[in-house]
């Protein structure tokens, strides 16, 4: 089976984001239930990770990532999902919360979930 686990399933522009905690990867689907594509990215360099705790889309399709051993949140812009941004956090992040004030163009704020240690 593609997927050995479903954590949590996002469903946003007629796409299915699927997130398999066990494997750490998120899946894409289409309406029809074809595949897309998977955010796969496992290690320890810009752009990859070594777990996912969790995920959220914003208002333009990227999709963020956190993650707990690395510290951080990883950004990746749609359509393809190759282009990243990461944001280093001082806290374990749980759970992500993405909102994107829509006014004025300002920046993405998070809303997180954390266990300090």
């Amino acid at each position: 089976s593609l997927i050995s686990s479903i954590t949590k399933i996002l469903y946003k522009n007629e796409t299915y984001y699927i997130f398999d905690k066990v494997q750490a990867m998120i899946f894409l689907f289409d309406d029809n239930g074809s595949y897309i594509t998977k955010i796969h990215n496992i290690g320890s360099g810009p752009g990859e990770y070594a777990d996912i705790s969790d995920f959220d889309i914003d208002a333009d399709l990227n999709i963020y990532i956190s993650s707990i051993v690395g510290r951080k949140i990883i950004k990746y812009k749609y359509p393809d999902y190759k282009l990243f941004t990461e944001y280093k956090t001082n806290a374990t992040v749980m759970e992500i919360a993405v909102k994107k004030r829509e006014r004025y163009g300002e920046p993405i704020y998070f809303r997180l979930k954390t266990v300090f240690v």
